[in-house]
This record gives structure tokens, sequence and C-alpha cells, in this order.
């Protein structure tokens, strides 16, 4: 699973806790942008480059 989220979203819908749980699963990236909801938006190239990557990784 791939999780990506903004840090300066008003209301997250998850806790540090469960991104760290999750991030330790074989598999897994969360990745934290310095954006608000919308990270595909407010970082476009970083938000494909992550996407790119985390599907070419074997």
């Amino acid at each position: 699973m791939l999780f990506i989220h903004g840090r300066r979203k008003p209301f997250p819908f998850h806790s540090a806790a469960w991104a760290e749980a999750l991030a330790r699963q074989p598999g897994c990236r969360v990745e934290a942008f310095d954006t608000g909801h919308w990270v595909m938006v407010g970082a476009p190239e970083r938000f494909h480059a992550v996407v790119r990557d985390w599907l070419l990784a074997p």
C-alpha cells in the first residue's frame, strides 16, 4: 500500500501511530507532503515521482 498525505491538511484521516505501523509493513510506503489535502495538485511532480517509483519497485 502506498499512503500519501498532506501535512497541512486541517483534519487528518489517520494517526501518526497508524502511519508508522503501515510504513513498517513489507511493500508499504508512507509519504508526507508539505501540502494540504490535494497532494497531487500541491506537488504534482513529486506526487508522480513517488507513485511511479512505488509502482516500479520489486
